[in-house]
């Protein structure tokens, strides 16, 4: 089966982002928040393959300015597609790779998943 990109017009934020706390409790901050939603609305409906049994994402992220790390980039991303339906859950996952490209004004990120035959090597 042919890999599935997923194109999005946002730069996922860092996990350093993510949580927040507010009156002493742990909240999804409105980055991560507004992340997830726009990523569910550019999944809607798509699944991932019932055949394929584990899966291989690389990430490209083209950020606005060139700041923080990309490994920080990666919880973001796959968590997001877990909250979407895409998948059912990123333990599925056997192997990331995640990038900067080039600078891009409005920031962007490239999401290939592929099939994996075995979650180890």
């Amino acid at each position: 089966m042919r890999d599935i990109i997923f194109d999005f017009p946002i730069v996922p934020p860092s996990v350093n982002t993510l949580w927040r706390i507010e009156r002493g409790k742990a909240r999804l901050s409105k980055e991560a928040r507004d992340f997830y939603a726009l990523v569910k609305l550019f999944v809607r409906g798509k699944r991932a393959p019932r055949a394929w049994r584990y899966y291989a994402v690389d990430i490209l992220i083209e950020p606005s300015r060139r700041s923080g790390d990309v490994d920080n980039k990666i919880k973001a991303v796959l968590d997001s597609l877990t909250k979407a339906g895409f998948w059912k859950d990123d333990s599925l996952v056997a192997a990331v790779s995640c990038q900067f490209g080039k600078i891009n004004r409005r920031g962007r990120t490239i999401v290939r998943v592929s099939e994996r035959k075995s979650k180890f090597l």
